[in-house]
């Protein structure tokens, strides 16, 4: 990693033996750089060749105990502590990618990166580095930056520095604590300084607005005219104007509670709804193979609490949510670990439809025939959790009938394939389909007769209404009579002497109409009038039908 330091001085010894150039030298630490003095050197020009801070030429003075910093003895060895040393050009490796290039070249995963590399990435892309001395930086969709400097000095202290020209940089700045790092990213409006931290730069080339965000560690905005500085803490965001002035910070919304989604999905697209953060105005959501989220696999943004997700493979991910203020400020993110496992794909049901009612008897189910199916499993229950299944079924065709007395009944489809293996997987259940069963209505029964007119009623429910019909002939053929009522029964006036036939039909407040009832047949007679139509009675007042 530090070859560059070998062709920079020709007579550098790593672990040498200390030559002592004042009484009382202290034997070298293991971390020091053990430089040999060569003809001409002085603690200046070797403190300003070597140095991170030239300035410091005392401090290796002192630290070597040498009495004269302008006369060195030639061969002798100055011990030069690593935290002092000049960083050097180092290479960052990429992490993750998609839809990401680098000086306009397609990057994947352990690509190599350098110091005045571009970095470009599509709407839908990302783009993870690691860069020498351990800093991640993710740089999300429609973002362009330079990495303008990626040094390390020898102990792993780092210099980088990052130009944000346009989108997002999320950074996991110096995660191993080392005394000294750096990291900047700068936009054309300001600069985010950092010294170990977590934080994210963000930069509108359209609207001249650059904002930062903390969430863990300091972080020091300033704007680029450099008289307006602010310093954020973890929890804080800030943002400058087109002039380069930075707010006074502001918190972050509070990240979302997403305690209550379920750790397994079971559908190719599915929808996550979770309670709405105070504050806030919209959401990032995204997701990734790792709960680090450099694999960011899918990022979009909801105006909602809710996002409905989509593209993704059976397999292990971790879904990130984050509050977005009216500022634009983006929160602190909810992890919440859960598995696909949405294939193979139910059939899409196509009857009966979820809802619908039919009468009891044979009831036929049909669905959809996906590819590459070794048959269906089908399952019917008479409560929506399916913990009272009453059939359990599987068919290797589309379709099955089923005889079913009336009631409220749920059905349920999944099916079954053979792997490249030769093994079988069965995939999860389709949605729930509801059904109503309603029975056949029944025969109206026999007519009462009074006052010249005929009386009918039948069994019915509440909010029904009626369609009944009237015919001499059995499967009525002709209609003599039809007519809607609103209760179980009819008043309908005596028609001609003969065989009658009439049956009801029921219509439910959905619409639901059953089928027409069994025909009820009933007999009207023949009476005896008098010359002027009016009927003969008995003695007792009943009308006197003939023989």
């Amino acid at each position: 990693m530090f070859e560059g330091w070998y062709r920079a001085l020709p007579v550098l010894m790593l672990g040498a033996s200390l030559t002592v150039v004042a009484a009382g030298l202290p034997n070298p630490s293991p971390d020091d750089l053990q430089y040999q003095v060569k003809p001409g050197d002085s603690v200046y020009s070797v403190s300003h060749q070597l140095l991170d801070r030239p300035e410091r030429w005392a401090d290796v003075q002192r630290y070597n105990r040498v009495h004269l910093p302008t006369h060195l003895q030639p061969g002798t060895i100055l011990s030069i502590p690593l935290i002092w040393l000049k960083p050097q050009p180092a290479t960052g490796t990429v992490l993750y990618a998609r839809g990401a290039t680098v000086n306009g070249q397609v990057v994947t995963a352990n690509s190599k990166v350098n110091e005045g590399d571009a970095l470009l990435t599509q709407p839908d892309g990302t783009l993870a580095l690691r860069l020498p001395d351990g800093s991640i930086v993710q740089l999300q969709g429609s973002s362009r930056a330079r990495l303008e400097q990626l040094r390390l000095a020898p102990g792993g202290r780092g210099d980088n520095r990052v130009q944000l020209q346009q989108g997002r940089i999320e950074a996991h700045a110096n995660p191993d604590k080392r005394t000294g790092s750096r990291f900047d990213v700068n936009t054309p409006l300001a600069a985010a300084g950092v010294r170990g931290t977590r934080f994210r730069v963000a930069f509108d080339e359209a609207q001249q607005h650059s904002q930062s965000e903390v969430t863990e560690g300091r972080v020091e905005l300033q704007g680029q005219s450099g008289r307006s500085t602010q310093q954020l803490t973890a929890g804080q965001g800030s943002w400058a104007d087109a002039q380069g002035k930075v707010a006074v910070p502001v918190s972050l919304p509070s990240a979302p509670d997403l305690s209550q989604l379920p750790p397994l999905q079971e559908r190719v697209q599915f929808r996550v709804e979770w309670p709405a953060v105070s504050a806030a105005q919209a959401y990032r959501v995204r997701v990734a193979r790792d709960e680090a989220l450099n694999q960011v696999l899918l990022s979009l943004s909801s105006t909602q609490s809710q996002a409905r997700i989509s593209g993704l493979e059976d397999g292990q991910y971790v879904l990130a949510i984050r509050a977005v203020d009216a500022h634009g400020l983006e929160g602190p993110d909810q992890l919440h670990p859960f598995t696909l496992a949405a294939r193979p794909e139910a059939p899409l049901p196509s009857e009966p439809r979820t809802g619908s009612k039919v009468v009891t008897g044979a009831v036929a189910f049909r669905w959809a025939e996906p590819e590459g199916v070794l048959r269906y499993r089908w399952q019917l229950a008479s409560d929506a959790r399916f913990q009272s299944v009453q059939q359990d079924r599987q068919v290797s065709q589309p379709q099955l009938q089923s005889e079913l007395t009336p009631g409220q009944y749920y059905w349920r489809m999944a099916t079954v394939v053979r792997q490249t293996d030769g093994s079988e997987k069965q995939g999860p259940y389709g949605d729930v389909q509801q059904l109503t069963v309603r029975p056949l209505q029944l025969i109206p029964l026999q007519p009462k007769e009074r006052n010249e007119r005929l009386y009918f009623s039948w069994p019915g429910e509440p909010e029904q209404h009626y369609r009944v019909q009237l015919s001499e002939y059995k499967d009525f053929r002709q209609i003599k009579l039809e007519q809607m009522v609103a209760k179980p029964e009819l008043d309908l006036a005596r028609p001609d002497a003969g065989e009658w036939f009439l049956r009801v039909q029921a219509i439910d407040p959905d619409g639901f109409t059953t089928p027409y009832s069994p025909p009820q047949r009933f007999t009207v007679a023949r009476r005896l009038v008098t010359s002027d139509g009016t009927p003969v009675t008995s003695g007792n007042g009943q009308p006197i039908t003939a023989q």
